[in-house]
């Protein structure tokens, strides 16, 4: 998105994949492992 001209100061990232898995599993399989390996994206119009 930077390259496309969102200046940088406009974008912000967060990890969740410990805190809110997607999947809760105590013994996970790869797929279940995946699916908490992602990355969300939320337009917000200012």
């Amino acid at each position: 998105v930077i390259s496309k001209g969102i200046a940088k100061d406009r974008i912000e990232g967060k990890g969740y994949g410990e805190s809110e898995p997607k999947v809760q599993c105590d013994k996970c399989t790869t797929e279940e492992h995946a699916k908490n390996r992602r990355s969300e994206f939320m337009i917000v119009k200012k």
